[in-house]
């Protein structure tokens, strides 16, 4: 397990600091879940490593207002969450097309995180809302409590390509976004119409889709399909044959891509449209996508959506409810500063990194 996985420091940076640093959750999940699912595309893992950041020239790649911000800077971000990409989704992800569009939204928000984030900490340190370094070296120690020893947590820092020193940035990064957002956002206010109004608007959210929880085993060609499903027929379970003969990460659970609603945009269509037919505990015949070939099954089938009572979920709506409009004053505010800074990316130059 990678440590950012593990201590979830970009993670921690994109929940409490969503809009303060624009994560780009929607285009991270969407190309994360469709690895998960299919990707085994046979091309060299060279292809995968990245290049020695000291043969690199370090560049400007944005600029607020006479401060430019470095190459090196993203470069710092983009290694370790490649390295976590790799250790999460398999070495062969970055060079699949899910892989490769991955890396190209995640530059984008990468750089847009750390403009909006050297804003953040020029204007914390106005408003005095920089974390404390007691508090920093607090939350560092908490961190690497979650490992069993020194040399543990030091592997797990350079197979994130990571230092002490940056983990630590990392976590002074979250602690601003987070004091940000509480300052920027202490203000905001929802009514009980506008809560229902958000309920409305968003009753997709508070709503069980129709779906079900998708196992499946992916192989390289018909043929070994054809015989792991003989095998199924046999009497062998679908989990065991999943781990013998699985080539992507769900091998390890039993093939388990977990509940999926029907209407998922985040998986190939040709898979969705052989798990749709399937019955109760069934399994598919090969099912072929741009990925390989498939054995599907289906469990805990939900045919109709079924929407939750707004009584039962009203506090849940309220406190996102309440997150949207925070986030609006946040996002409102940043513009702002961004005009009065005058933020310039040198998209050129970005678009060359790999």
């Amino acid at each position: 397990m990678s440590l950012i996985k593990k201590i979830a420091v970009f993670g921690l940076i994109c929940i409490v600091g969503t809009n303060m640093i624009g994560c780009g959750k929607q285009a991270a999940e969407t190309a994360a879940t469709n690895s998960t699912a299919e990707q085994t595309k046979d091309q060299t893992k060279d292809e995968t490593k990245s290049d020695d950041n000291a043969q690199k020239e370090d560049v400007a790649i944005a600029k607020i207002g006479d401060t430019e911000i470095l190459r090196s800077e993203l470069d710092v971000q983009l290694n370790y969450q490649k390295a976590y990409l790799l250790m999460s989704y398999g070495e062969d992800f970055l060079t699949t097309d899910n892989g490769k569009e991955y890396m190209k939204q995640l530059k984008e928000y990468l750089v847009g995180n750390i403009i909006n984030m050297k804003i953040a900490e020029l204007k914390a340190e106005e408003l005095g809302q920089l974390p404390k370094e007691e508090d920093i070296n607090k939350a560092f120690e908490q961190q690497k409590a979650n490992y069993g020893s020194e040399e543990e947590f030091k592997k797990e820092l350079e197979a994130s390509q990571m230092t002490e020193e940056d983990l630590k940035k990392e976590i002074k990064t979250a602690l601003t976004a987070q004091n940000m957002n509480t300052y920027l956002g202490k203000d905001a206010k929802v009514t009980d119409d506008e809560v229902k109004q958000y309920y409305k608007d968003h009753v997709a959210d508070y709503s069980n889709q129709a779906g079900a929880t998708i196992s499946h085993i992916l192989v390289k060609t018909e043929e070994e399909a054809k015989k792991v499903k003989t095998e199924y027929d046999g009497g062998t379970s679908f989990a065991d044959l999943a781990g013998k003969y699985g080539t992507d990460g769900t091998k390890d659970n039993g093939g388990s891509l977990g509940f999926i609603p029907y209407n998922t945009q985040n998986y190939d269509q040709d898979f969705m449209a052989a798990a749709k037919k399937l019955g109760e505990g069934k399994v598919s015949e090969p099912v072929k996508t741009q990925f390989g070939w498939h054995l599907i099954k289906a469990e805990g089938i939900q045919k109709e959506d079924v929407v939750k009572p707004f009584e039962d979920v009203k506090e849940e709506a309220s406190a996102a409810c309440l997150k949207e409009k925070q986030n609006k004053l946040i996002t409102d505010q940043l513009e702002k500063w961004k005009e009065e800074l005058k933020v310039e990316t040198y998209d050129d130059v970005i678009a060359t990194i790999e």
